[in-house]
C-alpha cells in the first residue's frame, strides 16, 4: 500500500479501504452512495483535524470542519427519512454526453463578483507533490488508483475587496471525463480546495483553487472530454471544462 498521510487528511479511499480491503477494486457505488461515502469519509477525518494543537489546526480548518461535518449529518439525516409511497414521475437521465447548454460555474453558484475558469488538470499519487513548503495536509490515493486534480483560476471582478463563500453553499461537485461515470470530488481541507473555498480576495484579483476527485487506473486514459456536474440549491448544471 501507499504510505498514508494521516494529516488532517480528508480522502474518499480512507473509507473505502475499509470496505474494499486492501489492494481490492473501487466498488461500484451509486451517485448518492458516492456523495454520502465523501461526506462520512468528511466526518472522520475532520473529526481528528479538530483534536489537533491549535498551534497546528487553524480557526480556518476548524470552521470548515464544523460545516463539512454539519452537512454529513444532515444527509445522513435524510436518508432516514421514509420514502414516499406516492408515485413519482420518472426523470430522465441526465448525461454529459449530450448537453445542449452548459452552464457558467460562477453564474449557477450566484457568485455575481467573481468568475471561475477551468486551467487545465493532473494526475497525482498524491496531492500537493511537494509537502516542505509548510503545508501539511495532503492527500494519498489508495493502491490501483489516482488522483485527477481539476485546477480553475477565481477572480474577484469587482474594485473591492470581496468574500468568497462555496463552503456554505453545500454545494456537490462531480467530474466526468470522456462520457463516463460521474466521480464525485472530495470535500477537503486543503487550503486550495474549491469545493470548501471560504476566502477574501483582493481588488481586482484572483486566486488558484482545486477539485480533487479519486479515479481507479484502469480507466484514467487519454482524457479527450471533461465536464463537471454541479447540483446547488435543488438545480443541477453541466459545466464543459475540456
Amino acid at each position: 500500500m501507499k504510505k498514508k498521510h494521516l494529516t488532517s487528511i480528508l480522502i474518499l479511499s480512507f473509507v473505502l479501504l475499509f470496505a474494499s480491503g486492501c489492494g481490492s477494486k473501487l466498488p461500484e457505488l451509486s451517485e448518492e452512495e458516492n456523495d454520502l461515502v465523501a461526506e462520512y469519509a468528511a466526518g472522520l477525518a475532520l473529526e481528528n483535524s479538530k483534536n489537533y494543537d491549535d498551534g497546528i489546526a487553524t480557526e480556518e480548518e476548524i470552521e470548515k470542519a464544523e460545516k463539512l461535518q454539519e452537512r454529513m449529518e444532515k444527509r445522513a439525516e435524510a436518508e432516514t427519512q421514509p420514502v414516499s409511497t406516492e408515485e413519482v414521475p420518472q426523470q430522465p437521465v441526465e448525461s454529459t454526453a449530450e448537453v445542449e447548454d452548459y452552464v457558467d460555474l460562477a453564474t449557477f453558484l450566484e457568485l455575481s463578483d467573481f468568475s471561475i475558469n477551468f486551467q487545465g488538470y493532473d494526475i497525482f499519487d498524491s496531492y500537493p507533490e511537494d509537502t516542505e513548503t509548510g503545508n501539511y495536509i495532503s492527500i494519498t490515493s489508495q493502491e490501483k488508483s489516482s488522483l485527477l486534480v481539476c485546477k480553475f483560476t477565481v477572480e474577484n471582478l469587482t474594485g473591492v475587496e470581496k468574500e468568497i463563500n462555496i463552503l456554505d453553499k453545500n454545494a456537490i461537485f462531480r467530474i466526468s471525463f470522456n462520457s463516463g461515470e460521474q466521480i464525485s470530488a472530495l470535500p477537503t481541507l486543503l487550503p486550495d480546495d474549491m469545493t470548501t473555498l471560504k476566502d477574501v480576495i483582493g481588488a481586482n484579483g484572483s486566486i488558484e483553487v482545486v477539485t480533487v476527485s479519486e479515479v481507479s487506473d484502469d480507466e484514467i486514459t487519454d482524457i479527450q472530454t471533461l465536464t463537471m456536474q454541479v447540483k446547488y440549491a435543488g438545480n443541477t448544471g453541466v459545466v464543459k471544462l475540456k
